[in-house]
């Protein structure tokens, strides 16, 4: 999929927010507090490029419904 320049940079702030070592899969809703994501409209949007993340394996969200990258094993 075709990422706008500033969907790049937010996908470039989680790669960088989740590699930490001490990175711990997040709740949609905690990832909204982390973002400063707070309305509604805004909620809708951060939850669809999610999804979008998801779809193409940038990101996974896991059975607990948490988000994290996907391991280098994930990706092979």
């Amino acid at each position: 999929m075709e990422y706008t320049e500033k969907e790049n940079e937010i996908y470039e702030s989680f790669k960088e927010f989740m590699s930490k070592n001490d990175y711990r899969p997040l709740k949609f809703k905690e990832l909204c507090y982390m973002f400063e994501v707070d309305d509604e409209e805004k909620k809708e949007a951060f939850l669809t490029f999610l999804n979008k993340l998801c779809d193409d394996v940038k990101l996974i969200k896991t059975k607990n419904n948490r988000y994290m990258l996907p391991t280098k094993d994930m990706l092979t």
